[in-house]
């Protein structure tokens, strides 16, 4: 009963590390492939991904709605004089 688990754990190792990342990255490999024959551009492989293709489109919606998000001024930015100016006025 030990072998038996133990290879099962080796199979299910050797599943996970191994082929589904390989499914993945020919699965990618194929939409890459497809949209650059579809639509004769060249694609990069994120912008074929599902998550990134939501995550415009949510962005998209938002700055419909809402409009363009304003800029945000980082802490580590060095302050210009057009900065100074308009947090003294």
């Amino acid at each position: 009963m030990a072998i038996s688990i133990a290879y099962g754990i080796g199979f299910a190792t050797v599943l996970t590390l191994i082929m589904l990342p390989l499914f993945l990255s020919f699965g990618n490999f194929l939409k890459v492939s497809a949209k650059r024959i579809w639509t004769g551009n060249k694609v990069s492989k994120e912008e074929v991904e599902r998550a990134i293709k939501e995550q415009k489109e949510e962005t998209h919606m938002l700055e419909e709605t809402y409009g363009p998000p304003e800029k945000k001024v980082s802490l580590t930015d060095p302050p210009t004089k057009s900065k100074v100016l308009e947090e003294t006025v």
